[in-house]
């Protein structure tokens, strides 16, 4: 069902022009993308397995989605993003009533479901961005759901104050769809977690000009000593008496939220704690590689998604890219022992591979299974914890996959490849 024309409110800096804005997109002026089909059962959405990153356990969070639907009023429920065990987690989905709803369950069992009074009103297959901050509830204090739409607050919601239990939980986060049973149908062009709530303004900057700079090295690693990086926010979770931040941009005191303007405190003996704040996962357009196949995480953390088997495509052609992978410790596809295609086609040509493994694996790289005619890599021992740029026999390969063989010492291993596409 299409929905009227939306007339975007104006923020304060805009004057009070309330003409509506256009809201049809020009598909040639779009982002590269992944478009999924829909699948009641049996399929996922793009995923995102377990990471500290993605846990935001009882503290504050931003989620944020851009992307298109071909039905903004469904019959069903549109799942945006999904994050959920049998009964602890959360979601951001469409429901079949054309609102937006966010569901957040903690430990306990204590449930908080809020939806959109007001119908989302967009054309059917148009691109927005939906952001949802959500500032979590103590025994005592009152927490807040905003929604933003396209960088405008669209609607807010108390969470009321009570047990605001946890939501870490051991399940993949989920892109367009759930993590173990439904896929569905749109398009997604880019998708972010933050380890803090945005503010207003944060929200409208982030909506018109990407990731700051600030926010792109964050991380749910607690810091009580060493030393910052210039130009990265922080928030002071703790603030212990007799540390000093001031010389780096900081205000003693817990909570303070700052972008260090040095690398070395004054003071940082007494183990105050602090957390790089801001994308803990960043999957933007330019990391989306040929599908089905990874997206890669552009944040510091790496937690490169994982295209469902069937059912996603790319909405532009893939030519040439890095790609980034990480094993297990036995023989397998070299993305985790799953079939997904690496390379647009078979028709591509490895330019550089690099490696990277904490123990000294040996191992055989060839294209689809290691035998002497399609071997890409001769037997190599890896060095502990140093990246090794590995000797191609050859540079073209037969298929759109490589596989990586074990014969020693098989231990978990990155590889990051280069490549370009011979055949246009």
């Amino acid at each position: 069902m299409a929905c009227p024309v939306w007339a975007i409110p104006p923020d304060s800096s805009e004057g009070t022009d309330t003409a509506a804005q256009a809201v049809v997109s020009n598909p040639k002026a779009m982002s590269q993308g992944v478009a999924m089909t829909a699948a009641a059962s049996g399929s996922s959405g793009i995923q995102i397995a377990d990471n500290d990153n993605i846990d935001f356990g009882t503290g504050n969070f931003t989620l944020v989605w851009k992307g298109s639907l071909p039905d903004w009023t469904p019959s069903a429920i549109q799942y945006l993003l999904e994050r959920r065990s049998a009964t602890i987690g959360h979601q951001l989905v469409v429901l079949a009533t054309g609102t937006l709803n966010y569901y957040l369950q903690g430990a306990g069992g204590v449930v908080k479901n809020f939806s959109s009074v007001s119908t989302v009103p967009f054309v059917d297959n148009t691109e927005h961005e939906i952001t949802a901050v959500i500032t979590r509830e103590t025994a005592a204090v009152d927490g807040l759901l905003s929604i933003y739409t396209d960088g405008n607050l669209w609607e807010s919601s108390v969470i009321t104050a009570g047990a605001g239990g946890s939501i870490n939980n051991a399940d993949p986060l989920a892109i367009l769809g759930t993590g173990s049973t439904i896929r569905t149908a749109g398009t997604v062009h880019h998708a972010y977690t933050y380890n803090r709530a945005l503010t207003a303004a944060e929200v409208l900057d982030l909506y018109r000009n990407g990731i700051a700079a600030k926010h792109r090295k964050a991380a749910q690693t607690a810091l009580t000593s060493g030393t910052l990086v210039a130009g990265q926010e922080y928030t002071i979770d703790t603030f212990v008496a007799g540390d000093d931040f001031a010389n780096v941009g900081g205000t003693n005191v817990t909570g303070n939220v700052f972008a260090a303007t040095g690398t070395t405190p004054t003071t940082w003996t007494n183990s105050s704690s602090l957390r790089a704040t801001g994308g803990t996962l960043i999957l933007e357009p330019e990391g989306i590689q040929p599908t089905p196949g990874q997206w890669l995480d552009s944040s510091t953390n790496h937690l490169d998604a994982l295209m469902p088997a069937a059912g996603a495509s790319n909405t532009r052609a893939i030519r040439d890219g890095w790609a980034s992978y990480t094993t297990g410790t036995t023989d397998q596809y070299i993305h985790g022992g799953t079939t997904r295609a690496i390379f647009p086609d078979a028709n591509t040509w490895i330019d550089e591979i690099y490696a990277y493994s904490a123990g000294t694996p040996t191992f055989t790289l060839g294209d689809v299974v290691t035998t002497a005619e399609d071997t890409l890599v001769a037997s190599t021992t890896l060095v502990a914890s140093t990246w090794t740029k590995l000797a191609l026999l050859k540079n073209s390969t037969t298929a759109n996959d490589i596989y990586v063989n074990f014969t020693a010492g098989g231990a978990v291993t990155q590889f990051k490849i280069k490549y370009h596409k011979i055949s246009l």
